[in-house]
């Protein structure tokens, strides 16, 4: 089970296929990605009880990025040899 945004909603993706999150909870849990990690303590909950018994076929062209707005992002600049060099990452 892995957790997705299947075309901006909430999804879980499984063997069996895709799994709408506000569809399987019954509207418990809304359809946004990133309201899910904001209410994570709760939704996790109601995340592990969802069976595949509704799982559709997707469009895996549709997928998203799993964390649409991240609070942070962290970079490393390796684009230059000498800076490579200088970090020790070479």
């Amino acid at each position: 089970m892995k957790l997705a945004n299947l075309d901006g909603r909430a999804t879980v993706i499984t063997d069996a296929g895709a799994i709408d999150l506000e569809r399987a909870t019954g509207g418990a849990l809304g359809p946004g990605v990133q309201d899910l990690y904001e209410r994570w303590a709760g939704a996790r909950y109601a995340v592990a009880g969802i069976d595949d018994r509704g799982a559709t076929a997707y469009d895996a062209g549709k997928l998203r990025s799993p964390v649409p707005g991240p609070r942070q992002v962290f970079g490393i600049g390796l684009n230059y040899r000498a800076h490579a060099e200088e970090s020790g990452q070479d």
